[in-house]
């Protein structure tokens, strides 16, 4: 892929701001996916810093989305068969076709919140324990990588961005620099994009239609496919 995006990124195509199809790649995707995992832990639904405090077992977004936390997924080096407290690892989905289905917790905060934990608890030599995702799993759809580019006419393939560390978690509202991107034209790439931003809120946009793709790669210790929101802003 170095090799390909390398090659790709020599030529330079214009593009023009407004609304467009974006397609994210699982590197790029997994970054957007950081902020919405965070609303989802015990700690943060017992203080009621999360969008989503009290919406446990409701439908929050689209039927497409699930999304599961499973440290027992063989050959990661992110499983583990118990937590840092000694509690048993069991896989459990966080959202499941959209519903808001559970959160992960440790002893202490799931005491407080009146649920299990979940044995997800995580700690240095120096910390206490605290609730910590494992691997995370988005379940694929059914359209490969070829059949999401050719899927609209044109729009922005996006690998890498800068600038999310600036996204308001709360909110979901976000807006990166677009690092290393490409434009796409009639199921082909048509070279590198630059000195553009994206815009969004990740939260609408899950709520809204988007396509999965069946294309599933590690980065990290999330397991993200490709996936095509139909409008995103785009500014340059």
């Amino acid at each position: 892929r170095v090799k390909t995006y390398h090659r790709l990124a020599a030529n330079i195509v214009p593009v023009t701001g407004g609304r467009m199809p974006v397609m994210f790649t699982p590197s790029a995707f997994s970054s957007l996916l950081s902020i919405l995992m965070s609303q989802f832990t015990a700690v943060t639904h017992y203080r009621k810093v999360s969008p989503f405090a009290g919406r446990i077992g409701e439908r929050i977004f689209s039927e497409r989305l699930t999304i599961a936390d499973n440290p027992l997924r063989p050959g990661s080096i992110y499983s583990f068969p118990f937590d840092d407290e000694g509690v048993a690892a069991r896989t459990k989905h966080i959202i499941r076709h959209g519903v808001a289905e559970g959160l992960i917790a440790d002893l202490r905060y799931g005491a407080l919140m009146g649920i299990a934990p979940t044995g997800n608890a995580s700690r240095s030599t120096s910390s206490l324990p605290s609730a910590s995702f494992s691997n995370i799993e988005i379940e694929p759809g059914a359209d490969n990588y070829e059949s999401l580019l050719t899927s609209v006419p044109s729009g922005i393939l996006v690998d890498q961005m800068l600038g999310l560390g600036q996204s308001n978690t709360i909110t979901g509202d976000f807006s990166c620099n677009l690092d290393l991107a490409f434009r796409f034209e009639n199921g082909a790439i048509a070279g590198r994009v630059k000195n553009c931003m994206l815009s969004g809120n990740i939260y609408r946009m899950l709520e809204d239609e988007f396509l999965l793709g069946a294309d599933c790669e590690q980065n990290g210790n999330i397991f993200c496919p490709y996936i095509l929101f139909p409008a995103m802003d785009v500014s340059v």
